[in-house]
């Protein structure tokens, strides 16, 4: 199997609104050639059928190979951003990351804030994975506290932390019997 043809293969998957997505997003910043390049390299893949000779005839070509790496790189950004906000699990960690950078760029303040937005979301939507993480971002930026507010959220974060934890585990547990229940009915 080439590597056109899983993105043949892709690319026949997509909706309809997965494409006008795809085309919008990467023309969007169609400053350089390659971009322009993987767009027609879309369009032809999507207006061909899975037949072998005409495909060669059409994709032998030698620079191929850097348009259809060029091609799934915008695919699969596409797809990360179309998909993007209709699972909380990419928000958050988004949120995660928003945190990290403003710290990074010394901007304590708006990190705790956006730190709380990706905690208040997170406790939301019950995804108890990410409390560990948000805890101890919060633990690291009370570290610049005083001791006596340091000392308090500290003792406020273990308990989340361990909180976090056994939810988790107990999470897992139903997972389990989830499955064994599942099995045991396939008998």
């Amino acid at each position: 199997m080439k590597a056109h043809d899983s993105l043949h293969g892709l690319i026949k998957t997509f909706s309809k609104s997965e494409k006008r997505y795809f085309k919008l997003f990467a023309s969007r910043g169609t400053n350089s050639g390659s971009d322009e390049e993987a767009i027609r390299l879309f369009d032809t893949f999507d207006k061909l059928d899975i037949n072998e000779e005409k495909k060669d005839a059409v994709l032998n070509r030698p620079e191929l190979p850097e348009i259809a790496l060029r091609l799934n790189d915008l695919i699969l950004k596409s797809l990360h951003s179309f998909h993007e906000e209709k699972t909380p699990e990419p928000r958050i960690r988004a949120q995660l990351h928003y945190t990290e950078l403003l710290l990074s760029k010394g901007l304590e303040k708006h990190a705790r804030q956006q730190l709380k937005v990706a905690r208040d979301f997170a406790r939301k939507h019950e995804l108890l994975e990410y409390m560990p993480a948000i805890l101890e971002l919060e633990l690291a930026m009370a570290d610049k506290d005083n001791r006596e507010v340091q000392y308090k959220k500290a003792q406020v974060f273990y308990d989340e932390y361990c909180d976090a934890l056994k939810k988790l585990e107990i999470q897992s547990l139903y997972a389990k019997l989830l499955k064994e229940v599942n099995l045991f009915a396939q008998r």
